[in-house]
């Protein structure tokens, strides 16, 4: 089992815990009988080089079935008179020949070639490695043959963090965080940051200007709650899959036809219209687990229909009203390239898939999201 398996595999352990805590056994086993697949599915998106058709082979193991969507809150919860603009993720911050890494709503930027991992990486490792996981992660190496890279850092989610009454806060890129005990291994920079609900820590030489990199992630400026974003003038509207939404006008437009065999990468800024034949098959590999591998983000967008095998939907994944459309998203496990949303239009038994990709400072991604309505 390589790293990246091991992400997906500890989220879905925590989804499926939780799950035995509220819900009869039954529905516990359900959730971990989508383990294997969604290991399975994201194989294959470490295979694509760009906005990838990944959502269509996703829908097979986190699809929602029409019959369990009940009228809910809107997705993004409308501001209530919140005043000012949305903060945004800031893409200046990553300084050349290195690139962001996002995890739920935080981002920092890492040399290029350094690895992603969920735990301590023994051996030679570029200038270093990034461990994404929970407050549980562990970073202490008890082998005492494990040569680590002088640099290493963590973004470790924690829901419930918060600041720290007793010391002063400091601020990062306009975001508050609090100095606080370094994790159980010395040399390591560590600070909670409420706002986005995580610690971020780092050690090395490059720790600081590591840390000095600290940013939201185009994630959390598309869930922000607020006003609708607006839709440029200049922008295409397009009609596929029952819905209607908005690209930028220069992205190239594709049509697909997808059957057996590996999906066709979507070029940089584009826009992909997919209509599948069959569920997509889940036998591509790759093994890249580099900061700059095919899961960084790139901006575009797929929509996708056709013939997907449905299950059940994550225990965690929020569903909602999307301009009077029924909708599920599933937050992004690992860096956080892509958002998956499944749109269930009246009338169709089957969901549109709309893969949305999480580039840059988060604009264009929520725009396109908000744009989102009936065909």
């Amino acid at each position: 089992m390589n790293d990246l398996e091991e992400l997906v595999r500890e989220e879905l352990r925590a989804r499926v815990a939780a799950a035995e805590a509220q819900q009869p056994a039954e529905s516990a086993v359900e959730l971990l009988r989508g383990v294997e697949q969604r290991i399975r599915v994201t194989r294959l998106r470490r295979r694509w080089t760009g906005a990838a058709l990944s959502a269509v082979a996703v829908a097979a193991a986190i699809a929602l079935p029409l019959t369990l969507l009940a009228p809910g809150p809107p997705l993004i919860p409308d501001g209530g008179g919140r005043q000012g603009p949305v903060p945004l993720s800031d893409p200046s911050l990553t300084p050349p020949g290195w690139v962001p890494v996002a995890y739920g709503d935080a981002q920092v930027s890492v040399p290029a070639d350094w690895h992603v991992s969920t735990r301590p990486v023994c051996g030679r490792v570029g200038l270093g490695y990034v461990v994404l996981g929970t407050a549980s992660t562990s970073l202490v190496v008890r082998n005492p043959r494990c040569r680590q890279a002088a640099n290493r850092a963590a973004i470790l989610q924690e829901p419930g963090i918060a600041g720290h009454p007793g010391r002063s806060a400091s601020v990062i890129n306009g975001i508050r965080v609090w100095r606080v005990a370094p994790v159980p291994v010395s040399g390591y920079v560590s600070y909670a940051v409420p706002a986005l609900h995580v610690l971020v820590t780092a050690r090395g030489p490059l720790a600081r200007r590591l840390l000095g990199t600290l940013t939201r992630s185009p994630l959390s400026v598309v869930l922000e709650p607020g006003q609708e974003a607006a839709v440029p003038d200049g922008w295409l509207w397009r009609d596929f899959g029952g819905i209607r939404f908005a690209a930028p006008a220069g992205w190239r437009q594709e049509h697909l036809v997808v059957g057996p065999g590996c999906p066709v990468a979507v070029p940089r800024a584009g826009v992909t219209l997919v209509k599948t034949t069959t569920a997509i098959p889940i036998s591509c590999s790759s093994g890249s687990t580099t900061a700059a591998s095919a899961l960084t983000a790139q901006p575009g967008v797929v929509v996708a229909t056709g013939p997907f095998t449905q299950g059940q939907v994550p225990s965690g994944s929020h569903c909602g009203r999307l301009h009077e459309l029924r909708a599920c998203y599933s937050r992004p496990i690992y860096i956080g390239g892509m958002l998956d949303l499944y749109v269930y239009v009246p009338g169709w038994r089957r969901p549109t898939v709309v893969e949305i990709g999480l580039a840059g400072n988060g604009v264009v991604a929520r725009t396109i999201f908000d744009s989102i309505r009936p065909g």
